[in-house]
């Protein structure tokens, strides 16, 4: 076994840097054994004299003379005679680690933040301990009135549990939808807490709040059916208005390109909506969809396809079209474009045995490695013909 390296002061502040990670959140709530010692692994005889050990020995003893708290053991050595060896670094609590990593302000205002906390809420200890372990560089960072917008924010949000608001509405001094949205995971951390079973995930749902409307960009490529809604073809509308829209729509086209959305024209009866990229669950609170034809088009590559994989799970009647092997071979080698990360999955259960084939065909390199075909990169006028067949009545 190889000997063990005499541990210099750079490395013994790392280690003591990774324990104060690992344990800080203890020692703010005052847990935790002292003395901590960090063992500076001292040299046998033997090691000292080895090639070159001598000389990394004197080095060794040299820097951690002037080091504070190092316990020291007198030894004898048969060849070398007396020695006196470093063999801890003692530090007697947490304001002895803080300083010496040069954390002692962070450490006294993490401190002074913690008991504000418990002042403001006594009987919270699990409470305390979330703020301690997961938040100490809120609490020893935060600027001046910080913690009292923190605190203010909590107190209201305890009892306006269901207010509905926007974040901007809540009547606390110094703050807007930007700091919240800045300190959304400290809050969200003590609702759950405090309000244990206030239900979601979303720091908006925990806290009751309203959250700014989920919208999809939407195109009427059709000017009867755009006059029903007063000439409008382009609007970006919120889910829950798209879901109550009553127009006579014969068919919907799902696009991932925003610009080749806006620029379909000439699809009678058709609606198309645009640019969610993964974000195809908004489809299954559109209950019309369900009962209308759906089409999606998106790039050619494998996530292209994991989208439109995604998309049945909501819809499992989508038909796709241009991503296919005839799209792609259309188009001159120089528009075809790379993937940055090829998506992982072996397989995708809800596409077709034709479209399963090419997702396998596309990640195992047939047409070129991780290859990427982006809509608006396929021609125009090719794209337009293909759309206007394959969604004719």
């Amino acid at each position: 076994m190889a000997p063990t390296r005499m541990l210099l002061p750079a490395a013994a502040l790392a280690e003591l840097e990774r324990r104060w990670r690992r344990r800080r959140g203890q020692w703010l709530l005052g847990e935790g054994s002292w003395p901590e010692l960090i063992a500076l692994n001292e040299p046998s005889q033997s090691l000292v004299e080895s090639e070159d050990g001598f000389r990394k020995f004197g080095h060794w003893l040299k820097a951690w003379q002037p080091v504070e708290g190092v316990t020291i053991r007198n030894v004898t050595w048969s060849r070398l005679g007396p020695q006196a060896l470093p063999t801890h670094w003692r530090l007697s609590d947490a304001s002895a680690v803080a300083a010496a990593l040069g954390q002692t302000v962070r450490w006294q205002r993490a401190l002074a933040a913690l008991e504000r906390f418990q002042r403001a809420w006594p009987d919270a200890g699990d409470l305390h301990v979330r703020l301690a372990n997961a938040h100490f560089d809120m609490l020893g960072d935060a600027p001046e009135g910080e913690l009292e917008r923190v605190i203010g924010v909590l107190r209201w949000l305890e009892m306006n549990p269901s207010s509905g608001l926007y974040p901007r509405q809540i009547p606390v001094s110094g703050i807007d939808s930007k700091w919240l949205t800045g300190r959304a995971r400290i809050l969200g951390d003590a609702l759950a807490v405090l309000r244990p079973g206030s239900g979601g995930s979303r720091f908006a749902e925990r806290a009751g709040l309203r959250e700014l409307p989920d919208r999809v960009r939407m195109r009427v490529p059709d000017a009867a059916l755009a006059a029903h809604l007063g000439g409008l073809d382009d609007l970006a509308v919120p889910i829950e208005q798209l879901a109550r829209l009553e127009i006579p729509v014969r068919r919907v086209l799902i696009v991932e390109n925003l610009q080749t959305g806006l620029a379909c024209e000439g699809l009678p009866g058709t609606l198309v909506l645009m640019a969610k990229g993964y974000a195809v669950q908004y489809s299954s609170r559109v209950p019309w969809l369900a009962s209308l034809p759906v089409f999606y088009w998106g790039d050619i590559d494998t996530h292209g396809l994991a989208i439109l994989d995604r998309l049945r799970a909501h819809l499992p009647h989508v038909v796709s079209v241009l991503m296919d092997e005839q799209a792609l071979l259309s188009c001159p080698p120089d528009r075809v474009g790379v993937e940055d990360v090829v998506h992982q999955a072996a397989t995708l259960p809800r596409l077709t045995a034709d479209e399963a084939a090419f997702y396998v065909q596309l990640r195992s390199g047939r047409y070129g490695a991780s290859i990427r075909l982006e809509q608006e990169r396929i021609d125009w006028n090719y794209a337009i013909a293909r759309l206007r067949a394959e969604l004719a009545d």
